[in-house]
């Protein structure tokens, strides 16, 4: 079996930020999931409450929560996981020297 806090301590020296960023990486991808789950779970609900007012019947209602949560989900997660990796990158120094090289 697989053990990632092994793994973090192995890269702790080598990679300052490693930790906090698997950390930030793994909250990223839950909030993906969650996100994911609340906009399917509520949309399809909403639907089965406006049943008469939909203008479909009710053998599609699987596929506007699937569509609009898949979109709220990636957006989510590439929006945080794009957070994760600026600290990622802030935090070590290879990073920080090479931006300092750009900007002269």
């Amino acid at each position: 079996m697989n053990n990632f806090g092994r793994v973090k301590e192995e890269y702790k020296e080598k990679y300052k930020g490693f930790a906090a960023y698997t950390e930030c990486m793994t909250r990223a991808l839950f909030y993906g999931v969650g996100s994911f789950a609340l906009t399917f779970s509520g949309l399809y609900f909403s639907q089965a409450l406006l049943t008469s007012r939909l203008p479909y019947s009710q053998k599609y209602f699987m596929i506007l929560p699937s569509i609009a949560s898949t979109c709220v989900a990636w957006r989510v997660t590439s929006k945080r996981t794009q957070n994760c990796q600026d600290t990622w990158r802030t935090s070590e120094p290879m990073y920080t020297q090479y931006e300092q090289n750009i900007s002269k």
